[in-house]
């Protein structure tokens, strides 16, 4: 059965400027840094729509998370939105929709996380609520809202 994590984080930047940073391989890896590395994603460049990029992921330098794929299914730069199917050993279903709108003097960036990993699916999604809300966090959000739901 899948778990929903929903997360919404307000910044005080332009939209086209956030979301232009949730495209970035070079800003996630500095989000990321203290908590996980990437090997295998570009340094530098962007996610491209129909792009298929492959990772292995470390999270604090001692949990390997091998062949993570990452398949950019729809990517809207006009209406700032991003859809993305990942998976891994024991991932049925890892589904990312993000898209940041304006509110007020900066934006809102909306994550919405479909997770089924079979038994595991508590564990993963309690793990994938505290990486994205973390991320958020390192990139200078506010009002960071998350929640789970079965």
């Amino acid at each position: 059965m899948s778990h929903v994590i929903t997360i919404r984080a307000r910044y005080p930047s332009d939209a086209n400027e956030i979301f232009a940073r949730a495209l970035s391989f070079q800003k996630l890896r500095g989000a990321m840094q203290g908590l996980a590395v990437y090997d295998g994603l570009p340094k530098t460049g962007k996610l491209q729509e129909g792009e298929t990029y492959n990772t292995d992921i470390w999270f604090w330098g001692l949990l390997p998370v091998r062949n993570h794929t990452i398949h950019v299914a729809q990517l809207d730069p006009i209406h700032r939105r991003l859809e993305t199917e990942e998976k891994h050993a024991g991932i049925r279903c890892w589904r990312h929709g993000l898209s940041v709108a304006p509110a007020g003097e900066g934006c809102l960036w909306s994550d919405r996380i479909e997770i089924d990993a079979g038994l595991s699916t508590p564990l993963v999604a309690r793990f994938a609520k505290h990486v994205y809300t973390r991320r958020h966090r390192a990139q200078g959000a506010s009002d960071i809202q998350s929640h789970l739901n079965r």
